[in-house]
């Protein structure tokens, strides 16, 4: 006696459906590597195409307008550019290198030049000093807010801020790179 042939069909499988949080999880992480990407792209393209440079505020002396960890963007100056108060201008600073302050007073002293006192606004009174048109590097043209923290965590030494957002930055490239990836089509092959 043979035994009867057992006969099995195939019937596909129903698509997997990821969670309505979880598609919301990796949407959120979408716009956050978004959001790098084109604020190191504006950065870039705004240093290539329209002379602006990136600097990273590191102390508090511009609060309210800056704060530590935020990134100004700053315009080249032409030769002879003058600039009145409250234009904030990134200047060098023989003692301290870098330092961006708001213009409180310009005057034109003998031979034309001009020079300006500045003052940080979480400061009670200007500089001692004025800055002369050698020392400008450019005037402020916009802050990104917290944009260079990590770099500010890092040179602060504060590790815990600064592996906190690294790790969670790969994981929303990750998250990101999944929303992305094409899904296997019902009954198809993955």
């Amino acid at each position: 006696m043979t035994e009867p042939e057992l006969r099995t069909e195939t019937v596909p499988a129903a698509p997997v459906r990821e969670a309505p949080a979880m598609t919301a999880v990796r949407f959120a992480a979408l716009l956050y590597v978004t959001l790098l990407v084109l604020i190191g792209v504006g950065v870039l393209g705004g240093g290539l195409f329209a002379g602006w440079k990136p600097y990273l505020v590191t102390t508090g002396s511009m609060v309210p307008a800056m704060n530590p960890g935020d990134l100004v963007i700053t315009e080249s100056i032409e030769p002879g550019e003058a600039f009145n108060p409250p234009t904030i201008i990134t200047f060098r600073d023989p003692g301290r290198g870098l330092v961006t302050h708001r213009v409180v007073k310009a005057e034109r002293v003998p031979g034309g030049e001009v020079r300006y006192t500045t003052k940080g606004d979480a400061n009670r009174v200007p500089e001692s000093g004025t800055v002369g048109q050698g020392d400008l590097v450019g005037s402020v043209r916009f802050v990104l807010r917290h944009a260079g923290k990590p770099v500010w965590w890092a040179q602060q030494g504060r590790w815990g801020p600064f592996g906190a957002w690294a790790l969670l930055s790969l994981g929303a490239v990750s998250l990101a790179a999944g929303l992305l990836r094409p899904r296997p089509e019902p009954g198809g092959a993955a």
